[in-house]
């Protein structure tokens, strides 16, 4: 029988644990309302991270605009039937999104419904 030194026992259990136990991951919460998105912009989100948007008050969507190439487009309802949608980047970059219904009406009030992370 062969003897296995203690190292490389530990070192094989490191390495089944790594193999087994997933990665961490972060929610982000987005507020959905009247001409705007709380917060405005997100920092640091990573591929596997959620972007989790929640309805306060409206009809609004949250529709991405400009991604990253390879990344899945998007273009969800935010309402009171529909209260939250969460996306999940594979794809690192920007990635900016709109509200729909409020992309003309906010260009007359000077104010913009978007946001980016």
């Amino acid at each position: 029988m062969k003897n296995i030194s203690l190292p490389t026992l530990y070192l094989g259990m490191i390495l089944l644990v790594a193999a087994v136990v997933p990665g961490y991951s972060t929610t982000y919460t987005v507020q959905v309302g009247n001409y705007f998105f709380n917060p405005q912009t997100i920092t640091n989100v990573n591929p596997g991270d959620t972007i989790h948007w929640v309805w306060v008050t409206g009809t609004h969507t949250t529709t991405s605009t400009t991604i990253p190439a390879g990344a899945a487009t998007w273009d969800e309802p935010i309402t009171s039937s529909s209260p939250t949608y969460d996306y999940i980047p594979t794809v690192p970059g920007t990635y900016n999104y709109k509200c729909t219904p409020h992309r003309s009406e906010e260009r007359r009030v000077g104010k913009e419904c978007r946001s980016r992370w």
